[in-house]
Order: structure tokens, then sequence, then C-alpha cells
């Protein structure tokens, strides 16, 4: 098939290269004929046969001279007639052609001045009287003649007991007949009167034609159909008055056709008509009672036209092109002489149609015809022990398949009865449709996809779409939440099964209701959650109590020493005491802080009020808040400054809590001899608030828990684990992302990202 294919666009391509940008000739026919005529239709696909042989592209109005084609147009203004036609579809005539005498001369008669410019060749012309061209038509004419001798020599050969010869020709009223008439004259005043008689023209009695066939000689006479008296019964022959005369006859004459009109083609076509020859290449082949004759073939007076429509086309003058002449040979249908002579017998100058094997071969066609036919019935008794064979072979198949279609009914039973106290149901994919093998769960069946598709939401109808289009063959399944046509929502899973055939894909498949299995996921991860919400309130109150008591030992302790009974104490001490339950105080307060601000961001009753800050103002406010207590501490924190111009919109009231946790989480986790960095830099996206610190840092399996509640890198270090999980939900909401870049033993940094400001909003 791939080899087909691409010799078709091969071809294509070739036809393109050849055949595209030449231009299509525009030519106008002018024929006698009919339309309905086959002598018509063979010169047409000749013609145009022709032209395409030559690489030239033709489109062949047709101008038929016979009554009835152009209703009431006389004959000489047929032929402008047919220019209007072509000329009415937007194209330009190039080339008129006409065939015959008769059409030259109504080429010639036509009162057209654009024949004055429009090339024309007339070929096949028999008259002597055609010579003359006018003065003011582009005309070349290619002649052609009746070689009388030549046809008469033929018929002693075919006929050689016979030697009276007619042939049909109105020579009184028509000048074509007239100039036949003269020139067959000539050519018979030429020959030699010992072996023809010429009787043309009827100028001789019927006594002188009788005596002249006894002498031998070859008689070749002419009868007139309009002067010929017509039969008693004139309803049968008055069109053709010379039928009766002509047939009354018949034994004793043959006939050669000289011409071909309505008249001639009626009497050829007439079953009782005789063999007769022909001197003109109308018949041959189309008549079933033609012989032949020696005259110029349609194939050879097509080319010598076309040769001649090229040189005009190519620029040649008419007046520099001379009159030529037709080729003629002898030609015969074996087919109708088969039963009259031996095909030996015929000269090799004649060209022989209809020619089959069995003529050249007759004995060795005798033999395959035998050896065929013993052939034929071995082949035919073979065929009929196959199809023996075959009934045979096709009841034990018919058996067969009757039992499996038996147990697959049973099967299909069996399953139905199992599927319907599972609440499934088995479908098939079959043209775009979804067809149900039952109706346990009341589903509409034979949907299309598309409608199937439309009943879930557009995340799972994505997903049905994706699903239903997997054409590659194995076993797959998804499952759906949609609304039913009952108007109930219900979770379904879907097992598909893709097989490959011959034809494509199969698509089958089984739709399974697993609402009491949601359910039941739906419980269990319900009790899931809740045991989670224990387990974190037990961690975070057991959390809570550890973080709390230690502050709370460490100022009930001091509070004891400083009032226990008769302990007195410095100024130094007092200081110092005052400053670890100041210190523990704070802790104590930044823990319930870090609770209430938990309590409050589950709660989801955060308004957060944006506004615009230059970055440059939020870190100046940061360095004059963290001053006293970096001396406290007796770390520092350096700032580094970004592009002055970098703008963010944040509440600063959550920027600040959130800023708060990662500072204090970067001095806790750093030595006292070591400083924080803190900073920003802007990028085409965004602005990125940084804090980098050189202490213990973090491993890069903790990165993305370092953020969940009550997570600690560092057990033995004071705090809730609630520092980072609250900075990044304050910087979540409000739009902006928080990550970290660290490693164990190198410290960590941790960015603050906003895109662009875009103006004040208040969510």
């Amino acid at each position: 098939m791939r080899r087909l294919l691409n010799l078709i666009l091969v071809l294509s391509v070739w036809l393109c290269i050849t055949g595209c940008g030449k231009p299509v000739r525009n030519v106008v026919a002018v024929w006698r004929t009919a339309e309905d005529d086959l002598i018509y239709q063979e010169f047409h696909e000749a013609m145009e046969k022709e032209f395409r042989s030559r690489g030239i592209k033709v489109r062949i109005e047709d101008c038929f001279l016979n009554d009835g084609y152009y209703a009431g147009v006389k004959l000489q203004d047929r032929l402008p007639a047919s220019l209007d036609r072509v000329e009415a579809d937007g194209r330009k005539v190039d080339l008129v052609m006409a065939y015959g005498d008769f059409c030259h001369h109504m080429a010639m008669l036509a009162k057209d001045p654009r024949l004055e410019d429009i090339p024309i060749v007339s070929f096949a012309l028999l008259g002597d009287e055609i010579n003359r061209r006018p003065e003011k038509r582009r005309v070349v004419m290619v002649r052609d003649s009746i070689t009388l001798k030549e046809n008469l020599d033929f018929m002693r050969f075919v006929f050689p007991d016979k030697y009276r010869v007619i042939t049909m020709l109105d020579w009184r009223s028509s000048w074509i007949d007239r100039s036949l008439m003269n020139s067959m004259s000539g050519q018979m005043a030429a020959l030699d009167s010992a072996d023809y008689f010429s009787g043309l023209g009827l100028r001789c009695s019927a006594k002188d034609l009788d005596d002249a066939a006894k002498a031998g000689k070859t008689v070749f006479y002419s009868l007139s159909l309009d002067n010929t008296i017509i039969n008693r019964n004139p309803d049968t022959y008055e069109v053709f008055p010379a039928t009766w005369a002509f047939f009354s006859q018949r034994s004793d004459n043959h006939v050669l056709m000289v011409k071909h009109d309505k008249v001639t083609e009626r009497l050829e076509l007439n079953p009782d008509f005789p063999l007769y020859c022909t001197a003109v290449a109308e018949g041959f082949l189309h008549h079933d009672n033609c012989i032949g004759g020696h005259f110029s073939p349609f194939s050879v007076q097509v080319k010598d036209a076309v040769d001649r429509a090229l040189m005009l086309w190519d620029g040649v003058d008419p007046s520099d092109i001379p009159v030529a002449w037709h080729k003629r040979e002898y030609h015969a249908d074996w087919d109708v002489l088969r039963d009259r002579m031996e095909l030996g017998s015929m000269p090799e100058c004649v060209h022989l149609e209809g020619v089959r094997f069995s003529d050249r071969h007759p004995s060795l066609h005798a033999v395959i015809v035998r050896y065929g036919w013993l052939l034929t019935g071995a082949a035919a008794l073979l065929l009929l022990v196959m199809l023996l064979s075959a009934a045979i072979r096709n009841a034990l198949v018919r058996r067969e398949l009757s039992r499996v279609s038996r147990a697959s009914i049973e099967l299909k039973d069996d399953l139905n009865m199992l599927l319907r106290g599972t609440n499934s149901v088995s479908w098939t994919i079959e043209d775009g449709r979804i067809v149900y093998a039952n109706d346990g769960m009341n589903l509409k069946n034979n949907i299309t996809l598309a409608e199937r598709h439309t009943q879930s939401n557009d995340f799972y109808k994505e997903k049905l779409e994706h699903f239903f289009a997997i054409s590659q063959p194995g076993s797959y399944s998804l499952q759906i939440e949609r609304v039913d046509f009952d108007g109930k929502t219900r979770w379904y899973e879907l097992r598909m099964n893709v097989a490959a055939t011959i034809d494509g894909v199969r698509k089958s498949g089984i739709t399974i209701n697993i609402d009491d299995d949601k359910k039941m996921e739906a419980s269990l991860h319900e009790a899931h959650r809740k045991l989670a919400l224990a387990n974190e309130r037990e961690n975070f109150i057991s959390a809570m109590s550890h973080e709390m008591r230690t502050p709370l030992n460490s100022i009930v302790g001091f509070s004891q020493i400083l009032t226990a009974p008769g302990y007195e104490c410095d100024e130094e001490e007092l200081r110092q005491f005052g400053e670890a339950i100041d210190e523990s105080n704070h802790e104590l307060m930044k823990i319930i802080e870090d609770m209430l601000a938990l309590t409050h961001m589950d709660n989801s009753n955060i308004r957060i009020d944006f506004k615009e800050y230059t970055v440059a103002d939020i870190l100046r406010r940061f360095e004059n808040e963290r001053a006293g207590h970096e001396h406290a501490s007796g770390r520092t924190v350096r700032y580094h400054k970004g592009p002055e111009d970098s703008k963010i919109r944040v509440d600063i009231g959550l920027l600040e809590n959130a800023w708060r946790n990662i500072v204090g989480n970067a001095l806790k986790f750093s030595d006292s001899a070591s400083s924080v960095d803190v900073g920003w830099t802007e990028s085409p996206v965004g602005v990125s608030l940084y804090v980098s610190d050189v202490g213990i840092g973090i491993d890069k399996a903790n990165h993305d828990i370092i953020f969940n509640r009550f997570f600690q890198v560092d057990h033995f270090t004071q705090g809730t684990g609630l520092g980072l999980a609250l900075a990044k939900e304050y910087v979540t909401r409000m739009g902006g992302t928080i990550t970290v870049d660290s490693e164990p033993g190198t410290g960590s940094t941790f960015y603050i990202r906003f895109p662009m400001s875009e103006g004040d909003k208040s969510v």
C-alpha cells in the first residue's frame, strides 16, 4: 500500500511539473456529422490524444453542421455561433479545424471579422475545387484524394469474380459530389480502356455495362440518389429513392463508397446492405459490412492537421505553409474478411485490423483450446472437491460456533447477574458512543462520549476526555465523581481495556459504583484527621508545657531567691537577677504571642492591609527596632542595601512578624562572635529580602519540613518550633514565597520574595 501511495505521489509531482504553467488552447472543430455519430466521437478522441501527445492542453468546442444542433441558425452562421460560445466563457479561440470539403466551404463562407485573425486548418479535402483560399483568411489546407485505381484493384482482389462496381453520388445537385465525379472521371480516363469501363454519370445504357462486364473489364459507374425513380412504395423509400433500385441489382454489383454523409451512413447501417469497400476513412471499423480500401486513416489525417496547427502557433505565416497531402495506404478489417479468404493470401502492403491469435496460429490455438478445456474440467473438478470440503468444514464450524454461542450466552447471563450483584455495568465504545451490556445501574445507554463528558465538572471532564482518548493497548482505570441522569452525584471507577485489532483498537471496560468505598474512605480519612489533630494537640500541649516551664522556672526561682527571708543581695546581683527575670518573662510572652498568632491564623480571620513601601524604608525600620536587642545579645546585624527605588506592597505588621521570627532564628543559632547579614535584591520578576547567618546550618533533607509547626532542628535550643511556620503563613498570605538555602556547618540564608508593586489593594 505504501509503495502504491509513493507511486501516486511521484506521478502527481510529475504531472504538476509537466503540465502546470502551460496555457490551455481553445480549438473550435467543425464537423459535418452529428454529435451521436461514432465517427465524430473517434475523430474527437483522436484529436485530443494527438494534442496531448505533443504536450499541449486543449479545450475543443465542437461545431456540428447537421440540422438540430443550432436551432434556427443558418449553416454559414454556425461557426460564428460557436465562436460566441467560447468567448461567452471568457476564453479566446486559438484555432479553427474544419474537417472535409463541406466544413471548409462553410468556414470560408462565414462572414465574421474574427475569422480574419484566427488561424484555420482545413484537412481531409477531397474535391479539386477546394485549392483556392480567401485573401483575408489565415488558412492552411491538407488535401486528400480518391485513389480510384488502387481501390478498384483492391476490390478485384477481394471479389475476383465480380467486376461491376457502383458508387453513390448526387453529382447533379451537390457541388461536392460533382467535384468528386470530375476527379474520378479524370482518373478513369487515364486507365487502360481494355481493362476498365467507365459508366460515371450514367452516360451509357445497361446493355453497355453488361457487355463490358462480360468482356472481363472492371465496370465502374455512379448512382445518383436524386435522379433514381422513386419506388412504388413511397412510404418506405421516399427518403432514399436509390435504395430500391440498387438492391434490385445487388447480386451483380459491389459498392465503393467515396463520400460520407447521412444518406450513405443509413445505407451502410442497413442490415441488408452487402459487403462494400471504401475510399474514405469514414465507416471503416464502424460498420460491420465495410471491408476496407485504399485511403488515409483518421490517425494520419489528425496528425497532419495538428502538425499544421503547431506551425501556425509557432508563428509561421500561413502563406509560407504549402498545401500538403495525406498519406494513403491499404487497410482491411479481418473480422469481415475472415470467412472469405486465408490470412496468408493477403498482401503485406495491406494493414489488417482485428487479426487474432487464432488467425495467425490456428494449430497452436486449437491445442491451447483443447488443453484449456481439459484444464478447465480439472479445475472445475478440483473446485467441486474444495466446495464439498469447505461445506463439510463449514458445517463443523457452524456446529462448534453454535456450542460456543450457547456457552457465551450462558456466560453473559452469569456475568450480568454478577454485575447486577456488584452494582457494576460493562460497556464497549463503538463509533464514539458508549454501549452498555446491562442496565444494572440505570445508566443511559448508547450515549456519545461528548454527552458523557458533560456530566462531570471541568476537572473530571478533562480526565474523562484523556481517558477515553487512550489508544495504546493496555489496561487503565479512572475514578470520577459525576451527576447522573437522576440528578444524584455518585462516585464511579472506570476500568478500560484497549486491545489491538485488524481495524484499529477495541475499547471495552466496566464501570463500578464506588459510593460505599468512598464513604468508607472518607470515614477513614476523617478518623485519621481527628487522630492527627489529637496528636497535634497533644504535641502542642506537650511542647507548650515544656517551653513555658523553662521561663516560668527561671522567674519563680529568682523570685524565690529575692524574697527568701534573711537573704541580702547587692546591687549587681539584684541587677543580674532582674535581667534574668526580664529575659524569661520576654521568652514567656513570645511563646504566648506565637500561640495566639497560630490560633488566630487557623481561624482565617486576618485582615491584610496592603500598602506600597520602599524596601529601604522597611529595612531601616527593622534596623532601628533591633538596635537595642543586638547590643544586649552581643550579636551584630549587618544591613546591605539594594536598589533604593525597589518597592513592594505588603502588610507591614505581618511582614514585621515574619521578619522578627527569621532574624530571631538567625541570631539564636549563631555564636556570639558572628554576625547576621540582611538586605535585598531586585530582579525582573520581583524583590527578594534575605537573612543570612553562619550558624549550625540545616540538612537538605529538612529544607521542606522546617516550616512545619513544632519542627525544631536543635531540640536543645529554647523555642516552640512555630517561628518559621508562622513566618511562612504570613508571607504566603501576602502573596510571597519563602525559601531556604543551607548546608550543615555553613549557615543558612532565608529568602522572602514578593512580586513588583502594582498599586494599593486591601484584602
